[in-house]
């Protein structure tokens, strides 16, 4: 499956993170949303919403103009665990605010709002596949329904317990994704069957993957073949140079 991109956005919990991974000056104080706003938000929805902005700006593009897929494993668990403890705590009555912020699709719901987009908005998550399988439902909507897609992928650091291996996490990505042209870089992904390969810790984190292609589509002189999902599924993405 091929599709370009015609926007990047990124954003980080600390600045010092976005500029370890090549992404100085992003922030997750997005323009779109009012102070009052921005303290009812958990760090998740935040940096959702910033890289999308962002992404859309990167590619001239109103934000009110197209679908969104939200791809994240545990999207608000920060949120989730504070009322689990609440409960098993017998700590009421729960906060409403926290409770309306607890679902998997909090940010595509605030995204919808606050953008005032009337286009679809999804939420998914697939556990370590979360971002390739992001890339796929945006790829079957741009061959079947729209001609650009906004895709989000984001996580914010887990409670200690619920942490897994080596993460990378506190952190969003976003692509404006549009129909592929043969004059004009482009990107692949497909699947690739790897005998005996042994699960990675870091692409358990599917937000690190996404940040491996973000930096393969700006630079891509330095782009290879680039694994998307557990290199134990074989999926992986190539940046396809234009004529």
């Amino acid at each position: 499956m091929r599709f370009s991109v015609l926007g990047v956005g990124t954003s980080f919990v600390e600045s010092a993170m976005a500029e370890t991974h090549g992404f100085a000056d992003c922030d997750m104080n997005s323009q779109l949303l009012s102070p009052r706003l921005r303290r009812r938000m958990s760090s998740a929805t935040r940096l959702a919403l910033t890289a999308g902005e962002r992404a859309c700006a990167d590619a001239n593009v109103d934000v009110s103009s197209v679908p969104s897929v939200f791809a994240s494993i545990a999207g608000e668990i920060k949120v989730t665990d504070t009322l689990c403890r609440n409960i098993a705590g017998r700590d009421f009555p729960l906060s409403p605010t926290q409770f309306h912020n607890s679902v998997h699709n909090t940010a595509a719901g605030y995204w919808s709002m606050v953008t005032k987009n009337k286009h679809a908005a999804q939420a998914l998550g697939a556990g370590e596949n979360t971002w390739v399988m992001g890339l796929l439902e945006s790829c079957c909507q741009l061959r079947s329904l729209t001609d650009k897609v906004l895709l989000i992928c984001y996580e914010e650091a887990a409670p200690e317990p619920l942490v897994m291996g080596e993460q990378i996490s506190d952190c969003a990505v976003a692509m404006l994704l549009g129909i592929p042209s043969d004059k004009k870089r482009s990107v692949c992904i497909y699947q690739q069957r790897v005998e005996h390969a042994g699960a990675s810790t870091e692409l358990w984190s599917p937000v690190s993957a996404a940040l491996a292609l973000a930096k393969a589509v700006r630079h891509p002189q330095n782009s290879s073949k680039l694994p998307i999902s557990s290199t134990a599924h074989g999926w992986y993405a190539e940046v396809v140079h234009g004529e």
